[in-house]
């Protein structure tokens, strides 16, 4: 959910690929998801820990919903 997002915009100005913005309701979204290069840097600075990163299990080879606004 949206809940955990404080609106700051922080993951979006941080993200090296545009993977994020902010939708209509001033959250933060993924708009580019095939972008993400996992640098986790979004997690890292939201304050509210509103961001999970995930990775591909082992010998997998595409990513599984990377960037999960939580």
């Amino acid at each position: 959910t949206e809940d955990k997002c404080p609106s700051c915009f922080l993951c979006v100005e941080i993200c090296p690929e545009e993977v994020l913005a902010m939708n209509g309701r001033d959250k933060a979204c993924v708009v580019n998801l095939g972008a993400c290069i996992a640098c986790r840097n979004c997690e890292h600075v939201c304050p509210t820990d509103a961001i999970i990163v995930t990775f591909p299990e082992w010998g997998q080879t595409e990513w599984d919903e990377q960037v999960v606004i939580a």
